[in-house]
């Protein structure tokens, strides 16, 4: 049986003392594709996603919890903004 290791992502680091809080958005539905590249572990209760649309990304974080998941993403960005991005929220500098 193979590993299942390498489909887990990274877990996010705790957050720094003084980090960035970015303003999260309801999804906007843009386009009728979302190509996720990067996902954070999905052991935790918050899901981090890097997501590839229309040219452009963004991050899209889901909450999970006892009822339905609840997702929000950020701005959409340029691509080499929203890798980034995603890097300082798993770095714990950003959420």
């Amino acid at each position: 049986m193979a590993e299942l290791w390498p489909f887990h992502g990274p877990h996010p680091a705790p957050l720094l003392a003084v980090h960035e809080r970015l303003t999260w958005y309801s999804p906007a539905n843009r386009t009728h594709r979302v190509r996720v590249t990067r996902h954070s572990c999905e052991c935790r209760s918050i899901l981090f996603e890097l997501c590839h649309a229309a040219g452009q990304a963004f991050i899209r974080r889901t909450i999970r919890g006892n009822g339905d998941p609840v997702a929000h993403e950020t701005d959409w960005l340029l691509t080499a903004a929203a890798e980034c991005l995603y890097q300082r929220i798993l770095r714990g500098e950003a959420r």
